[in-house]
């Protein structure tokens, strides 16, 4: 299963623990999050709708135990 989160720090910790209850569970999921430190949602907003390229991105793989930031 693939989850993509647009967030803030909250999405970060949540994808964390997502991913060790999946794994202690045997579940193979792939998490990436799109985000901004302490961006609300109405920020989020204004972003898509000004097509603002603001964003930081990681990838949490099956499996691993931290997540990466892919270069580029």
């Amino acid at each position: 299963m693939k989850i993509l989160s647009i967030g803030n720090s909250f999405s970060t910790d949540s994808h964390k623990w997502l991913c060790k209850l999946a794994e202690i569970n045997g579940i193979n999921i792939e998490t990436a999050n799109l985000f901004i430190g302490g961006c609300s949602l109405e920020q989020h907003w204004k972003n898509w709708r000004e097509e603002k390229d603001a964003y930081d991105y990681e990838v949490y793989l099956p499996f691993e135990t931290e997540m990466s930031r892919p270069d580029g």
